[in-house]
This record gives C-alpha cells, sequence and structure tokens, in this order.
C-alpha cells in the first residue's frame, strides 16, 4: 500500500467510526494532529493528543460516553462521543479556543460532528486556519505546496516539543 493510501485508508476508519459513536450519541469528537508528510507519527503526538482531550473534558464539563484511541495510517487520533443535545456548536467553540490557546495549539485538529454535519471554523464565523510559517490561510499553501516538507515537519517537531513541556 502507498502512502497515500495508507493515509486515506485511515481517515476512512476515522469516519466509520465516528458513524459508529454518532449511533449511540447526539456529538462525536475527533482529537486529531496536523502533522504533514509522512508518516504521520513524530515524537511526542501521544503526549499532545492526551493534553488536548484533558483540556476538552475540562472546558465542556459533561461526561463522554465513550473513548477511543486510534492508531492507523492517518497518525494517532482520539475520538469520543457525548449526549448534548443540540449544542454541538458550544462543543466546536470549545475546541476552537484549546486550537488557539495553546502555543502549539496549530498542530491540532478538533474535528466536532453531529448527526446533521461536521462543523467547521467558517460554520462558527472563524477565519481558516493560517500557515505555520507566512501567516497565508493553511489549505492555500498546502495545496500549492509553498514551503519545503522538510522544514513544515522540523516546525512540527518543534511545536511537539512545546507541547510536551505543557
Amino acid at each position: 500500500m502507498s502512502p497515500i493510501e495508507h493515509v486515506l485508508a485511515g481517515r476512512e476508519e476515522r469516519y466509520w467510526i465516528q458513524s459508529l459513536l454518532l449511533e449511540c450519541a447526539d456529538v462525536v469528537c475527533q482529537i486529531s494532529l496536523n502533522i504533514p508528510g509522512y508518516p504521520k507519527f513524530l515524537p511526542g503526538d501521544e503526549c499532545a493528543l492526551s493534553v488536548a482531550f484533558q483540556q476538552m473534558k475540562k472546558n465542556l464539563d459533561t461526561p463522554f460516553a465513550k473513548t477511543i484511541v486510534l492508531e492507523n495510517g492517518a497518525g494517532k487520533a482520539v475520538l469520543f462521543s457525548l449526549h448534548h443535545g443540540g449544542e454541538a456548536d458550544h462543543i466546536k467553540k470549545c475546541a476552537i479556543a484549546i486550537e488557539n490557546s495553546l502555543s502549539w495549539g496549530r498542530l491540532l485538529d478538533i474535528d466536532v460532528r453531529s448527526h446533521y454535519k461536521i462543523l467547521s471554523r467558517k460554520d462558527l464565523g472563524q477565519p481558516p486556519r493560517n500557515c505555520f510559517f507566512c501567516g497565508h490561510p493553511a489549505f492555500e499553501c498546502s495545496r500549492e505546496q509553498r514551503h519545503p516538507m522538510e522544514a513544515l515537519r522540523r516546525e512540527t517537531e518543534r511545536l511537539l516539543i512545546l507541547a510536551r513541556n505543557q
């Protein structure tokens, strides 16, 4: 299996698990990391996920119905479900606040999915995530491959060190 096939299969598995969790809950959150290149693992990634997960637990102050830790071709992720009625917007706002508050939060990707949709920053009037280097929207730099992969990976490693020292 090629690296891209491995990543895509991992993303499919994440989506499938989200769907299973939604069968018994109102909302599913997925905490993963934006690790450029392949493989989607770097030293410190588990620590960063753990810190973000604990922050979500603290900020939401509601019991999680089910929690799953997953490792596959798309990297590591923590998925958890909540019985939180129509409060998916509130959960996404908490996720964005965590992404924005941590010095290394640019690495975080906290997705919130309800039965109706996957909430985006745009849904809540928030701007897109910025690039590590130039401040342009990250999706543009990624699509246009504006920056060398080695530099992106080095910056990711630096941010993961910050997460370990959190």
